[in-house]
């Protein structure tokens, strides 16, 4: 049976291949940042990059007015800043502006992040997942 053990210049090896990663293990090296990369513009994921493309697309055919990222949410209690959600799109369309968040993997840090926006905004706020 293999030892499940590494030392710890095996385990430099095995992450040299890997290439920068973020806390949410998307790959930030100048690489990884150009297959997410659209109009200068790096998105937290592909599937994120080519959502927005689809509303550019959309915003042309007329379906939908106008469209925005990285729109900030400062979740504050009592006073005190929480934290600041910043959502991934705002959408203006014929029937009004909503927000969408695009998700592939829902962390606690999100959910709880959602929660508090859903309790302090009276906004439209919609999760889509990668189909």
């Amino acid at each position: 049976m293999p030892s499940l053990h590494a030392t710890p210049a095996e385990v430099m090896q095995m992450m040299k291949g890997l290439g920068k990663r973020s806390k949410y293990n998307v790959d930030t090296s100048k690489a990884g940042r150009e297959g997410r990369t659209w109009r200068d513009e790096a998105y937290d994921s592909k599937d994120e990059m080519e959502y927005a493309q689809q509303l550019e697309l959309q915003k042309k055919a007329g379906l939908i007015n106008d469209w925005q990222r990285q729109i900030p949410f400062r979740l504050v209690v009592n006073g005190s800043l929480i934290a600041t959600h910043y959502c991934d799109f705002k959408i203006v369309g014929k029937e009004g502006v909503w927000y969408e968040e695009f998700k592939g993997v829902e962390t606690a840090a999100y959910k709880m992040k959602r929660k508090l926006l859903k309790a302090l905004y009276d906004v439209d706020y919609r999760v889509v997942k990668k189909k």
